[in-house]
């Protein structure tokens, strides 16, 4: 009985052994699926923080871009409206300079001719009106009226240089001037100014040092006065008085004053100081243009590395998301194998219950065995000798027990270790597992911080993206605006060129009127003080033979003084005559001129909205997008140059240094072509003009130029621009010798 028990122990203990061997392998086998998932979570970790990190400074980046981009544009609006500034600026001041060269066109001959000759002869300076400025406009016309006639002195260095343009004025026929000399002519300017005055006259004008005297001579102690009010509390003799409203009273008592029709034709200006200005403007624009240019191809390429930046971005983020989707997938796959070791524990530990379940039976087992072998004993001790043979048996078989109690022990002991070594294991696996769950979870923590933060930065930018595309929306519109206003800015320009033509006509004819009118002042100051003849007949005819004696005793008369006074007189008048006929003469090509200017204005403006139109037609038609021509100086046509503003499709404005290779290709095609449609030649030879061009855009230019009447001679490479053509002629070479090949090429149907 004890035997079969012990056998039916050992036999379950050893199923027990097998099982646990079973479970320990598989355990095995999940823990090292265990530390490959770990290893590769770890290692996808790592790519998750190394792609988090590069999405961050990728990010980073975008947004230096997106702020330099956001300088860049800044920048070339900045440039842009400081560059017409400076254009209406220096249109301005040309303006200015073209009306004081008109204005200089109305003086005298020889003052004209000195101002030329100024260049030539050191020592002349120009009329007075040309040396100074002043400094309100407020003060012009009351400065104007003070100066007078004197504005038209000339301002020269010496005497002698004086006496060298007398000379000139002389020889030359071409009129009288007076002159002053810097080196003699001296002013008085130690008087005090009146309290009611505002100020001496020659204190209000801007000039260099070295005319301050020229002034000081020319207004000398003339002051100006608000009104006739404050001239009166002034009081007349003490001071020379003009008005803010024109109205001169000299030191005699004479007043000069009423209504003017117009402004004076002469005005104070610094003609040098002019002409400096407008140089600086020029040359400040020309830099700005360069910087404006630098601007745009430095916004350009921002605009570039902002998209390429975008782009690299998203990718970052799509591989981001891809290794965080496998990280959860490894995630998942460790916590599965995680609760398979946990089952395969509990088993385990159940199995270990019933090992030592089965220990405790069979120690109780030994122990049983031991007091049957004594009581065995005892017993052999009275038994007779055949006793002892069955005793000797039941040694035999007490001794097989042992044995195998001993092998069962054995295999205990085997099972007790490595039911230790497992718990080894098992622990160290407990605490990397709580180690990896730990990792895990902050690892989940991070991502779902990440994925909210990427979440904002992707509303953000899109939000951005809107904003910038919003932005660039109005900024095109508002291009086209400024571009609709320049082309009615140059038509305004025209017209008011027209209105300032006419207003120089009328400054002409006025300053004839003013002229003829002092003329007349200074006959009939000739006269002033002679008085009336109020006497009777007999006292006249008394006073006539009293004269009549008196220029008897004179003595004999030179009676072909009369004869010598009428033949001076008939060729003075002939020469007057003469002197009217060439100014009529002058007047007539002068506004024969005028008419001429007129007509080539005009003729250029038709030319030009002509073209104009055909281009913003053609370049629509050709790149889908829109662009104009614009007149850099509308006003002044002789001298204007020509700028193309160009958007393709889906680009904003930009000019031809700006473009690619073949978007200036088109845009010059478009142009040719809106030329060749106003005034068309017998044919055009172009010479390779589609190189730079794809396949869509050289399709639609040969379409362009097979719809046109023109005959085009085309040196070309495109097989594309080849399908329209009516014949092609092919050049090859055999042998070092150039043979020639023309083919008629059919129409392409409609399909």
């Amino acid at each position: 009985e004890l035997k079969s028990s012990f056998r039916s122990v050992s036999s379950v203990l050893g199923e027990h052994t097998l099982k646990e061997k079973s479970l320990s392998g598989e355990r095995d086998r999940l823990s090292e699926s265990m530390r490959q998932v770990v290893s590769e979570l770890d290692k996808k970790s790592v790519v998750v923080g190394e792609l988090d990190s590069r999405y961050k400074a990728d990010f980073g980046e975008f947004k230096k871009l997106e702020q330099e981009h956001h300088e860049s544009q800044e920048s070339v609006d900045s440039l842009k409206s400081l560059l017409e500034s400076k254009r209406i600026e220096l249109e301005s001041s040309k303006a200015e300079l073209n009306a004081l060269q008109s204005s200089q066109g109305q003086a005298k001959d020889a003052v004209i001719a000195l101002s030329k000759l100024k260049n030539v002869l050191p020592g002349i300076y120009g009329p007075v009106f040309q040396l100074g400025s002043v400094k309100s406009g407020e003060y012009e016309l009351a400065l104007q009226i003070s100066a007078g006639p004197r504005m038209q002195y000339v301002v020269v260095d010496t005497v002698d240089t004086a006496g060298k343009a007398i000379k000139y004025l002389r020889e030359k026929k071409i009129g009288r001037a007076t002159f002053i000399p810097l080196d003699q002519i001296r002013a008085d300017v130690s008087r005090k100014k009146p309290d009611v005055a505002i100020s001496f006259a020659r204190d209000l004008i801007e000039c260099k040092r070295e005319f301050k005297k020229v002034f000081d001579f020319i207004f000398g102690d003339t002051v100006i006065v608000k009104d006739l009010e404050d001239a009166k509390k002034i009081g007349f003799g003490e001071f020379r008085q003009v008005t803010l409203d024109g109205d001169l009273l000299e030191k005699s008592g004479s007043m000069t004053g009423g209504f003017l029709a117009g402004r004076p034709v002469f005005g104070f200006a610094d003609l040098e100081r002019l002409e400096a200005r407008i140089n600086g403007l020029d040359g400040e624009k020309s830099r700005l243009s360069g910087s404006l240019t630098e601007a745009v191809q430095k916004l350009s390429e921002v605009e570039r590395r902002l998209r390429s930046s975008r782009n690299s971005m998203q990718e970052r983020q799509s591989a981001l998301k891809e290794a965080q989707t496998q990280q959860s997938i490894l995630a998942e796959r460790k916590n599965n194998l995680k609760s398979r070791i946990s089952e395969i524990e509990g088993e385990l530990n159940s199995l270990r219950a019933g090992v030592e379940k089965e220990k405790i039976e069979s120690t109780e087992l030994e122990k049983r065995i031991r007091s049957v072998e004594k009581s065995v004993e005892k017993v052999a001790a009275s038994y007779s000798l055949g006793g002892a043979d069955v005793l000797e048996g039941l040694r035999n078989e007490v001794k097989g027990f042992e044995v195998e109690v001993a092998r069962i022990s054995e295999n205990m002991r085997h099972l007790n270790s490595e039911i230790a070594e497992n718990n080894r294991f098992l622990e160290d696996l407990v605490l990397r597992r709580n180690g990896l769950e730990k990792s895990l979870s902050e690892a989940k923590s991070n991502i779902n911080v990440l994925e909210k933060d990427l979440e904002k930065l992707v509303l953000e930018n899109e939000s951005l993206d809107e904003k910038l595309k919003k932005l660039r929306s109005e900024r095109d519109g508002l291009e086209q605006s400024l571009t609709d206003t320049s082309g009615e800015k140059g038509s305004i320009n025209a017209k008011l060129y027209e209105i300032a033509e006419r207003l120089n006509g009328f400054a002409v004819e006025e300053a004839r009127i003013v002229t003829r009118l002092e003329d007349l002042e200074r006959e009939y100051g000739r006269f002033e003080g002679v008085g009336l003849l109020e006497d009777s007949i007999k006292a006249l005819t008394e006073n006539l033979e009293r004269l009549e004696q008196k220029i008897a005793g004179y003595g004999s008369v030179n009676m072909r003084a009369i004869e010598t006074y009428d033949t001076v007189k008939s060729e003075y008048e002939d020469l007057m005559k003469k002197l009217e006929t060439l100014q009529a003469e002058r007047a007539s090509i002068y506004d024969f001129m005028d008419k001429i200017e007129q007509k080539k204005t005009k003729t250029f403006m038709d030319t030009f909205n002509v073209v104009k139109a055909n281009f913003e037609r053609i370049f629509a038609k050709l790149s889908d997008g829109s662009g104009t021509l614009i007149l850099d100086k509308p006003t002044n046509v002789s001298e204007s140059g020509l700028d193309i503003k160009a958007s393709p499709k889906g680009k904003r404005i930009m000019s031809l240094d700006a473009m690619s290779g073949g978007e200036k290709t088109l845009t010059s095609a478009a142009f040719l072509l809106a030329v060749q449609q106003y005034k068309p030649s017998h044919f055009y030879i172009l010479d390779e003009m589609d190189a730079a061009l794809d396949r869509a855009n050289s399709r639609r230019l040969a379409e362009m130029l097979s719809q046109s009447q023109t005959q085009f001679i085309m040196v070309t490479h495109n097989n594309e621009m080849m399908r329209y053509m009516d014949s092609a002629i092919g050049v090859t070479m055999v042998e070092g010798i150039s043979h020639i090949v023309g083919v008629e090429i059919p129409k392409l149907e409609a399909s």
